[in-house]
């Protein structure tokens, strides 16, 4: 049977029948991850259960600027640069990914009726571009974004925020995002892709699009599969994230914060 993304996103979309969170695991710098992330975000199967999507990149203090632009503001690309540009990780963000999902994210909502549409929430805190956040300081602030604007309101809402903030547990005794949301007693399940070499519990490389849900007993082993991706201790890939997408072409040699 062939896998196509309305496939996969029809599945995904059945998480929220006991989650009011869905995170997304980003791969910063690997464009058919974002690519393939932000189709499943646009899909008719996840858009019908959602519309607000919370993402990492973009200072909380620019929400008005990339609310203008979805709603079909007139906007050169010099104008939303600084959506980035004026962040603590202006760097990591410049890179052109980014503002292609937004240019697509503009793109579904100027072809659906206005109730359709998606909010996209940025949930970097503001600091000067430049500055040094505190880890816990920052992680911190993302969830108390999310429970305000989102869960205190009964909102359910995807999540796309690197993988390591959407880890499940604390990674090398940091805690993450997810693990906050968590433990302040939101429901949330995880995906993450495939990312050789850093998270590769399979031997071969993915020929083809795949989702790996380990609440499915066939993907037992896979479950189980300890993975290290960040260094420190290894946990099994079940205590990480709630699933899996192997992507094929998805790899990034170098490590990026």
């Amino acid at each position: 049977m062939t896998i196509t993304l309305d496939t996969i996103a029809q599945h995904i979309s059945g998480w929220f029948d006991d989650s009011q969170l869905i995170g997304l695991g980003e791969a910063h710098h690997t464009p058919v991850v974002m690519r393939t992330l932000g189709s499943l975000i646009t899909q008719g199967a996840l858009g019908d259960q959602c519309r607000d999507l919370v993402v990492e990149f973009g200072a909380q203090r620019h929400q008005s600027l990339v609310d203008d632009y979805l709603a079909g503001a007139s906007m050169s690309a010099a104008q939303l640069t600084v959506l980035w540009r004026q962040s603590a990780y202006g760097t990591l963000w410049a890179h052109p990914v980014y503002a292609a999902l937004l240019r697509r994210l503009r793109a579904y909502n100027m072809a659906v009726p206005a109730h359709q549409r998606v909010r996209v929430w940025l949930a970097e805190p503001d600091h000067r571009a430049g500055e040094t956040q505190n880890p816990l300081a920052r992680s911190t602030a993302f969830a108390e974004l999310i429970q305000q604007q989102l869960l205190d309101k009964g909102r359910r809402a995807v999540l796309l925020f690197g993988m390591r903030h959407l880890a499940l547990t604390p990674i090398n005794q940091r805690p993450t995002l997810a693990w906050q949301l968590r433990r302040s007693g939101a429901t949330l399940r995880t995906l993450w892709p495939e990312l050789p070499p850093r998270c590769a519990p399979f031997r071969h490389s993915a020929t083809q699009l795949r989702l790996i849900d380990f609440k499915t007993p066939r993907y037992a082993g896979v479950a189980r599969t300890p993975v290290a991706p960040w260094r420190g201790d290894a946990q099994p890939l079940s205590q990480l994230c709630n699933g899996l997408l192997r992507i094929p072409g998805a790899y990034r040699p170098h490590r990026i914060p």
